[in-house]
């Protein structure tokens, strides 16, 4: 929208009742803040009459217009000196005399401030003379903000991920109507109510790919349950409370001999569909309800889904190429992508978010707390990706392309209002980010499939890499007592020796996962149960190879 770069107004028509009634209460609105105009260089301008005070004042009167024009001060209950001195703020006269805040300046530098992350604004440009029709426009956003306000009571107290996307909603909704009001104001053309523009931009979207994603979610679940047998892994071979490795390659799990091999390239997608376990699942439906409802949202369905896809086939190409040897399922990969540009979404309107507000001073209270829930949820799903299985190759690779392509789905809010005109330069930039946003995703997912094709070898370029997606927990405790093991010992083979004069197995040739074998003596074990020896194999692997690792 063209800025208007003056302050001359024409006479306004409103059409109805009702508008003609907002419309007044409007002008009455900005007549609070005490707008004189002069000429300067033909050009009409706002004669900001500043008022100092830097400590060294006897006394500042935070007051209203009106109050001053009564001559004392409702809030303080002060009586104004007969005289009131007004300094000049670029002089250095050091005076200790009385000096006068208005608020409503004082509201206008907030609302600057929140807008353009700065310290100060209009009022606070010490002496300088200011363009009216900022003025009026920042006047206009906040008569929206507070109409806002009266007409939903619950506005300042909801704390939630889809209440921020809200809230950065309706603040692009109240400056959007606030360049509307000024351009009709300067072109003469008939006013719209507030009530009315927010009522069309307030239209709710459905989130139905979260929705339908999380009955995905339980019906695969439950599927992968029932090709195990209706039965549950040890939380040593799955601490997710899933089915086996074997189960889940079955139902389409990443594995990348498969993959590049046998030329099974459909499980570089099918991951992203498929649940580790239980908890694995419950904890991927709480960030879908919290995060992927409030993306979804704000993004659209279109572009959650382009941004769920794009993400979780991204991560599992990276994973597949860095970490070969492990069999892990990446749903939860989408949901670190949804994680990615909410993160996105949150930096780039910081100002917005955390700024000083002029109606609203409890927002950036809020809004911490959000950004508290996404650190959490984020280091949540990183912890589960410590755990076979769950990969965080995937799920911080997903983080990556999800942040990216925030950018292409949703501009961040314009901030123009502030600018009498919008150079070319910065349009021309907003334009080049959001291309940004779809061609790095798309290069990286090129880039990494023709890695992964082209020159696939069986062994990690990164073989260290392995440790940042399993580690053996809890690492404190004692080798055979811990909760998971992430090594190669779980699909070993040996060859026993039966001493017939003692009645046991006294031998054991080992396979190695790295192909060396070693003799090991079990007569400790005193036992001729091959079952018993056959559940001793790992721990006597992580014992006694010289690497658990192939």
């Amino acid at each position: 929208m063209n800025m208007i770069d003056d302050a001359s107004f024409t006479e306004q028509r409103a059409l109805g009742g009702d508008a003609e009634i907002e419309m007044e209460e409007n002008a009455e609105y900005a007549n609070e803040i005490g707008l004189t105009f002069g000429y300067k260089k033909g050009d009409i301008f706002q004669l900001i009459v500043d008022v100092a005070w830097d400590g060294k004042r006897k006394n500042v009167y935070d007051v209203t217009r009106k109050e001053s024009l009564q001559g004392s001060a409702m809030v303080s209950g002060k009586q104004f000196p007969k005289e009131i001195e007004f300094i000049d703020i670029d002089g250095d006269d050091a005076r200790p005399v009385n000096a006068m805040k208005f608020r409503e300046d004082m509201s206008i530098d907030r609302l600057y401030a929140q807008l353009s992350w700065s310290s100060g604004c209009c009022t606070s440009l010490r002496g300088v003379q200011m363009n009216s029709a900022l003025v009026r426009r920042l006047r206009d956003v906040q008569y929206a903000r507070l109409k806002r306000c009266h007409k939903y009571d619950d506005y300042r107290t909801q704390v939630g991920f889809v209440e921020m996307y809200k809230y950065l909603r309706d603040f692009s909704t109240d400056l959007d109507w606030a360049e509307d009001a000024s351009l009709r104001r300067h072109s003469g053309l008939p006013y719209q109510m507030w009530s009315d523009f927010d009522d069309n931009r307030r239209q709710g979207k459905l989130p139905i790919f979260t929705y339908s994603l999380m009955g995905l979610f339980l019906v695969m679940l439950f599927v992968s349950l029932g090709l195990n047998g209706w039965l549950l892994e040890s939380l040593a071979v799955n601490p997710m409370a899933g089915p086996s490795a074997t189960t889940l390659t079955m139902l389409g799990a990443k594995n990348s001999g498969l993959i590049v091999n046998d030329n099974q390239a459909w499980r570089l997608a099918s991951p992203m569909f498929i649940q580790a376990g239980f908890v694995d699942c419950v904890f991927n439906l709480i960030a879908l309800w919290f995060v992927g409802r409030a993306v979804e949202k704000h993004h659209g369905t279109f572009a959650s889904v382009m941004i769920y896809l794009v993400s979780g086939f991204g991560g599992i190409v990276v994973s597949t190429i860095f970490v070969p040897e492990l069999i892990t399922v990446g749903a939860s990969a989408g949901i670190m992508g949804l994680s990615g540009a909410c993160l996105a979404d949150i930096l780039r309107n910081l100002k917005v978010l955390y700024g000083k507000s002029s109606t609203d001073t409890d927002h950036v209270y809020r809004h911490g707390w959000v950004f508290l829930w996404l650190i959490i949820e984020l280091a949540t799903l990183t912890f589960l990706g410590i755990a076979p299985f769950v990969d965080n190759f995937t799920q911080w690779s997903a983080v990556l392309y999800g942040f990216l392509c925030s950018f292409a789905t949703v501009p961040g809010i314009s901030t123009t209002i502030l600018n009498v005109k919008q150079s070319r330069t910065t349009k021309r930039l907003a334009i080049l980010v959001r291309f940004l946003g779809l061609l790095l995703p798309f290069l990286a997912v090129l880039g990494s499939s023709v890695l992964l094709f082209g020159s696939f070898r069986v062994s990690s370029p990164c073989p260290a890499c392995r440790h940042l997606s399993c580690v053996p927990f809890p690492p404190w405790a004692e080798m055979h007592s811990r909760w998971w093991y992430c090594d190669d010992c779980g699909g070993i083979s040996a060859d026993a020796r039966f001493d017939k004069n003692a009645g046991v197995f006294d031998m054991l040739t080992l396979q190695c996962p790295d192909g060396d074998s070693v003799n090991v003596d079990i007569s400790r074990f005193g036992t001729s149960d091959q079952e018993f020896l056959s559940n001793q194999l790992p721990n006597i692997c992580r014992a006694d190879c010289a690497s658990p690792y192939n």
